[in-house]
This record gives structure tokens, sequence and C-alpha cells, in this order.
């Protein structure tokens, strides 16, 4: 098994949010500096986790934006 196989199998086996995180720390970037990543998102988003994983989420369609 190749160098790219063994890495391109370790990706797979990661949740896709830790994906993200691997593949902005290969291209060299911080995660630091994407707003994304601050704590203040982090905490709405965990938020938001624990409110659909206690059955207190709406399904919809999707939503587009122009």
């Amino acid at each position: 098994m190749s160098t790219k196989e063994i890495a391109i199998d370790l990706i797979n086996q990661l949740p896709d949010h830790q994906v993200e995180k691997v593949i902005y720390i290969l291209q060299g970037m911080q995660l630091a500096d994407d707003p994304f990543y601050g704590s203040e998102n982090m905490a709405r988003v965990e938020r938001a986790i624990a409110d659909l994983e206690a059955g207190k989420g709406t399904e919809h369609e999707l939503i587009e934006v122009d």
C-alpha cells in the first residue's frame, strides 16, 4: 500500500468535520484564523447539534439563497 493510499484510508476513517481540519492543516492554513472555527461559532454549532439530538429540530426542504 502506497503512502497516498494509507493517507486516504486514514482520512476516510475520520468524521467529516475532522477531515476539513486535516485539509486546512495540510494546506498550511491556521484554523484559528478562520472565523468558522472561532469559539463563539463553535459554541453555537455545539448548541445546535445538542438541540437536534434532543429532537428540537424542524425538518424542511433545502433553503437556497441567491
